[in-house]
């Protein structure tokens, strides 16, 4: 469903290195016509373990894994792609940092990443980036409201965001930003346990880094995934396409904004990982100039 599963995590993962307190990785720029997997492989280094195991440090980042949310973490350097290299416009970035979270403990379609990206150099290269961060500082300057249509999106999902809920302004070590409960989808489909995350972009306060963070969570009441069930009762909660031959699209307006408002009534510690644990992890997040 999303192209980033496509292009960005084939090349990326099978080249990302067991990361629990790691060497700082040498940059460098993709070349048109090269094998991107080779070049990834090139910037990463060796390194020595460290006492604590939930410490991660890679480059310039370093954040701390809250106890249970996950055994450790990969990190590595994704080398630039332009336009050159005729990716799709959604892949086109410069080169960032990439830290996935391994052993999640949410089951999930998505990945549990964190991204950090040089702002500068991303904004120039997506209206959709330059949109976010102008985004975020209406958000941090409180000239926006926290509401959906306020919300940045995630600029490497070939699809569009569904909802947004449990909306907060989060800050961390070297800046801030705002986080959410979301999904994302390119078709009608419902909300499930299996494509539900928390989202979170922030800018440190010089300006000079943006950061993403896609961590999946559920909540008891969604469906495990969009698999269809027989439904006797339906309630405003049930997907309307799994029991409304003819549904419209007020049908499905109605349903999400059902499942928002049922999703904002939820106790951040009721969801799994709790949304105060998620919090934590953004809060612990320091970038060095």
């Amino acid at each position: 469903m999303h192209n980033f599963w496509k292009v960005m995590f084939a090349f990326v993962t099978a080249s990302l290195i067991l990361a629990c307190g790691i060497a700082s990785a040498p940059s460098t720029t993709t070349p048109p016509q090269q094998n991107v997997a080779t070049i990834v492989a090139a910037t990463m280094q060796s390194y020595a373990a460290v006492s604590n195991p939930n410490d991660v440090v890679y480059g310039n980042v370093s954040l701390i894994i809250p106890q249970g949310l996950a055994t450790n973490a990969l990190a590595g350097t994704v080398p630039a792609l332009t336009d050159t290299q005729q990716w799709s416009p959604w892949d086109v970035a410069p080169g960032h940092i990439k830290i996935l979270v391994d052993n999640y403990a949410q089951f999930s379609n998505q990945d549990a990443e964190i991204l950090v990206y040089p702002a500068q150099e991303f904004e120039s290269t997506s209206d959709m980036v330059k949109e976010n961060i102008q985004r975020l500082q209406a958000l941090e300057n409180k000239s926006a409201l926290l509401a959906a249509e306020n919300m940045p999106s995630i600029p490497f999902f070939n699809a569009g965001q569904v909802f947004a809920a449990q909306m907060q302004m989060v800050s961390f070590e070297d800046g801030a930003g705002v986080r959410l409960v979301t999904q994302y989808a390119s078709g009608i489909v419902p909300v499930n346990n299996s494509e539900l995350f928390y989202h979170f972009q922030g800018l440190t306060n010089d300006g000079k880094y943006y950061v993403i963070a896609i961590l999946p969570t559920s909540a008891d009441f969604l469906p495990p995934d969009e698999t269809k069930y027989t439904i006797d009762s339906p309630t405003v909660l049930d997907f309307p396409g799994y029991y409304k031959p003819n549904a419209t699209g007020d049908d499905f307006k109605a349903y999400f904004k059902a499942v928002t408002d049922k999703l904002n009534t939820v106790p951040p510690q009721n969801f799994k990982p709790p949304l105060t644990t998620l919090d934590a992890f953004i809060q612990s997040i320091t970038i060095t100039p």
